[in-house]
């Protein structure tokens, strides 16, 4: 029997080829190699990876072009970049767009059209990203990365802490601070500066198997801590969770867990449906237009300002207004009674 194909369909089965292909070329798992800056090239091992597209340079230039790249999300300022027949090229100083960039001196080598991968620097917002045990990366720029783990499995602590003015960290997908596997004290902690900020999907604290040593996000001095969820690994030691003066954004339909998320400084829920696992205590409460809150049974305890333009659905718990001085209070639920007011106006 003769097996014949549609060029339609051979034409689709080639270009679905071709995106998987690009698919597995534009991202890279990054590892520390010591501690030090997120910004430092001798913080992170090398990694040849390929990237999208071609790129043209020239040695009296420091200017890259590219055709058919993505510079924004593949590299990242001070990205090493090379071909892929392992001619050297230059470091990245700053990103146009997609298609140009500057690199930090005129390029090592001219190349024209040439497929390039990087060699090492810094981690590109499509990279996932590990701390790797007894290490500590001081966020001390603004930085991109698909996802970090803090913690590798190494029998110690692997840390994230801030410097800088506004030091900002984005991770598009999850953050694990700590994990079980392989040991007792495979530890993670994330400590704040005042102006900081850290976005994540998704974060994930991890408990772990001894009391001697913790996971921990640490929010003393303030700065401001964005997710779509908490949630709590494995483990059986509860992890530190220290508001402190901080803020933290819950940005996506989420369950807080029933231990260690219960109390916050500044608390804004900015998107979805946030449900309570617990009883909360918090400061300063803001809902936004189109949010919805569900307390369920649980009591929320305010000793700041309520300020709510979203949805609060009624259940058997409530809000008790605790403060020592004046607050402005906003309509929480419906069912009055269940609110025990000692300062509003």
């Amino acid at each position: 029997m003769k097996l014949v194909v549609s060029k339609p369909f051979y034409y689709a089965i080639n270009v679905l080829i071709a995106l998987l292909f690009l698919t597995t070329t534009v991202s890279a798992q990054r590892t520390t190699s010591s501690t030090g800056n997120w910004s430092a090239t001798g913080t992170w091992t090398a990694a040849n990876t390929n990237r999208t597209g071609t790129v043209t340079s020239a040695t009296n230039s420091t200017t890259v072009t590219g055709s058919g790249t993505s510079f924004t999300t593949e590299l990242s300022v001070g990205s090493m970049i090379g071909t892929q027949g392992a001619t050297a090229i230059g470091t990245v100083a700053s990103i146009t767009s997609n298609t140009s960039l500057t690199l930090t001196g005129n390029a090592s080598n001219a190349v024209s059209a040439q497929s390039y991968r990087t060699t090492g620097g810094v981690p590109s917002p499509n990279d996932a990203v590990t701390i790797t045990s007894t290490h500590n990366v001081t966020v001390n720029g603004t930085f991109t990365c698909a996802s970090l783990n803090i913690g590798d499995g190494g029998n110690s602590t692997a840390q994230i802490t801030f410097s800088g003015t506004n030091p900002q960290l984005t991770v598009t997908g999850n953050i694990n601070v700590g994990q079980t596997s392989g040991g007792n004290n495979r530890t993670g902690r994330i400590t704040f500066t005042s102006d900081a900020t850290l976005t994540a999907g998704t974060l994930v604290l991890f408990q772990n198997t001894t009391s001697s040593i913790v996971c921990s996000i640490i929010m003393t001095s303030g700065g401001t801590l964005k997710t779509g969820s908490f949630s709590l690994g494995t483990g059986s030691t509860a992890p530190t969770w220290t508001p402190g003066t901080g803020t933290v954004e819950l940005t996506a339909t989420n369950t807080l867990p029933a231990s260690t998320f219960t109390s916050f400084n500044n608390l804004n829920i900015t998107g979805g449906t946030t449900s309570l696992g617990a009883a909360l205590s918090i400061d300063t409460l803001n809902i936004s237009n189109g949010v919805t809150i569900t307390p369920g049974s649980n009591l929320v305890t305010l000793s700041g300002d309520l300020v709510n333009n979203g949805t609060v659905t009624s259940g058997s718990g409530g809000l008790t207004i605790s403060g020592t001085a004046t607050q402005l209070v906003g309509v929480f639920l419906l069912d009055v009674r269940k609110q025990t007011l000692d300062n509003r106006r």
